[in-house]
């Protein structure tokens, strides 16, 4: 039992890179980051589909024909970030979440 606590407050002291953090490593070749980042992107579209089964509204809203990659993502990340700089020490997932509203708002 005592093992289950260590590794449940382990994990839970760890806190979510930052924006600027995760695009550095990424640019670097990062594989890590590559997938932290498409995992972000996933977790953000489950959440989207989810609202919209829901008859709910969507968080952002891309076009059915565009399928981002992780470039892509990055890309838009950065423009937010040129608009918007102080998300550049705001978590990726936050930071993902806001520009891909701006980026792709829903009509």
């Amino acid at each position: 039992m005592s093992c289950l606590l260590l590794l449940i407050s382990a994990t839970s002291a760890r806190a979510e890179i930052s924006a600027s953090e995760a695009i550095r490593l990424f640019e670097s070749g990062d594989t890590q980051a590559s997938a932290y980042l498409n995992g972000i992107e996933t977790g953000l579209g489950w959440a989207n589909a989810s609202l919209i089964a829901d008859n709910k509204p969507a968080l952002f809203c891309v076009p059915e024909k565009i399928a981002l990659t992780v470039h892509q993502q990055v890309d838009v990340m950065k423009k937010f970030i040129r608009s918007s700089p102080e998300f550049a020490t705001r978590t990726a997932g936050q930071t993902m979440l806001f520009a891909f509203q701006e980026a792709f708002p829903c009509r």
